[in-house]
């Protein structure tokens, strides 16, 4: 038979053998001895016939010890930086996919800190740094291109450049201006640095004494504070370069003999992209302001040059080149010395580009005016028939070149000039300073008929 033997005491447990400590906020359950079991737990089902009894079993007089309860410790203090329990409360719950279970069975948290990098931490710290490599070498390039538009457009810087600026020129005009004339690289660069360094606003018409071969914000210098004295001197339109030499001299800018040598010399015309013999018909009338010193060949190149600034307003002008270059300015100059009456200048131009295209002699009188050198108030018969290739009345189609220096209004009406089947005029007395226009020889005679029984011609 089984015996319900008591239970032997629990021995203490020793240091090596307590349970390891647990983790800071883990309990460990509590581990408590179960009561002894009753004596007759094990007890067999009685049989039908008792043996004898047995002599009583005296009980122990050593008393039963009482069980013994083996409890966690308590916790250590919290740290002065651990949060309290109502704080740890508010916590959110971690999901479950944060909690690592140690070799001890002890379930932690990760430290945020100490995480470990993603996998992919390498290739993207080298896509950074490939990143920002590419950005310092765009702004580099940058650095580089902006340098090069303010850079000098030639390495000689002993040089000077006249320069005249209209007085409706803004910023941007200046610039193309300058760049036109090999001062500067980069026109837009150019009025950049002038924005953005204020001088925009300080920048005035005139005559500058620029030097050549300097970076941009040195010519920008230049114009803020280089005027030099000038004197305002207006040419007319249809002057002659001769006249135009004359105006110089009372002026007192430059005398007319060196007008005329420079008017003529091949070096300046080759410079000036001309393929004529003369600079007649490309000084320019215009309002000048010219700085006192400057020389005769300086003067006409500032004329010449803001001839083709004005051309290049029209269509097609700034294509122009060469001999039809020339061809449109000759017209443009006996149109500008024929109307008297700016209304007319396109109707006078179609006259011509009519008898141009039927092969009619021209029949100018400024033609015979031109070779006569000083103008009359009425020519002769000898006039007409002196002999010159620039005389329209001997010679068919346009003479070697232009006979005055024409405005914008007749270079305009050269470019287009009106369509219609005129081929006659001739100029009113009467102080209209209009023409009489027919389309047969015999309609033109007839009107100057009845003009001179008027008393008007």
């Amino acid at each position: 038979l089984l015996r319900n033997e008591p239970a032997a005491p629990a021995e203490p447990l020793t240091q090596d053998e307590a349970p390891p400590r647990p983790p800071i906020g883990f309990t460990r359950p509590r581990l408590v001895t179960p009561p002894p079991l009753p004596a007759d737990a094990f007890d067999p089902e009685p049989v039908a016939a008792p043996p004898p009894p047995s002599p009583p079993v005296q009980p122990s007089t050593r008393p039963t010890p009482a069980p013994t309860v083996l409890e966690t410790p308590p916790p250590p203090p919290p740290p002065r930086d651990a949060p309290t329990e109502p704080e740890r409360a508010a916590v959110q719950p971690t999901a479950i996919a944060d909690l690592v279970i140690t070799a001890d069975g002890l379930l932690t948290l990760p430290d945020p800190v100490c995480a470990p990098a993603p996998a992919d931490a390498p290739r993207r710290r080298r896509w950074l740094a490939r990143l920002s490599v590419a950005a310092l070498l765009c702004a580099a390039l940058g650095a580089a291109a902006g340098l090069y538009a303010l850079s000098p457009v030639t390495g000689q810087r002993d040089g000077q450049h006249t320069l005249q600026i209209p007085p409706e020129a803004g910023v941007p005009a200046m610039a193309e201006l300058l760049a036109r004339e090999r001062v500067i690289r980069d026109p837009r660069a150019f009025t950049l640095l002038a924005r953005l360094t204020g001088a925009d606003r300080e920048l005035r018409a005139g005559v500058y004494l620029l030097s050549t071969g300097a970076w941009a914000w040195e010519v920008l210098d230049q114009l803020r504070r280089g005027q030099v004295h000038t004197r305002a001197v207006t040419v007319p339109e249809g002057l002659t370069l001769a006249e135009v030499a004359e105006l110089l001299e009372r002026e007192g800018l430059a005398r007319a003999t060196d007008v005329l040598r420079e008017a003529h010399d091949p070096e300046l015309l080759a410079e000036l992209g001309l393929s004529g013999t003369t600079l007649e018909g490309f000084l320019f009338p215009e309002t000048y302001t010219l700085a006192k010193g400057l020389t005769a060949r300086e003067i006409l190149r500032v004329m010449v040059q803001q001839f083709f600034a004005e051309l290049g307003k029209l269509p097609g002008g700034a294509e122009l080149r060469g001999e039809k270059l020339t061809e449109l300015v000759t017209l443009a100059s006996l149109v500008e010395r024929e109307a008297r009456d700016r209304s007319e200048l396109a109707k006078v131009a179609g006259v011509f580009v009519n008898r141009l295209e039927r092969n009619m002699r021209l029949e100018s009188c400024a033609t015979v005016q031109y070779l006569l050198g000083t103008p009359k108030a009425r020519l002769t018969l000898a006039d007409v028939r002196r002999e010159s290739p620039y005389n329209t009345y001997l010679n068919p189609g346009l003479p070697p070149g232009p006979i005055a220096n024409p405005g914008l209004g007749a270079l305009a009406a050269a470019v287009a000039p009106e369509r219609h089947d005129f081929l006659f005029f001739f100029a009113r007395e009467d102080g209209s300073h209009q023409h009489e226009f027919s389309r047969t020889y015999a309609a033109h005679q007839e009107k100057q008929r009845q003009a001179r029984r008027r008393g008007g011609g």
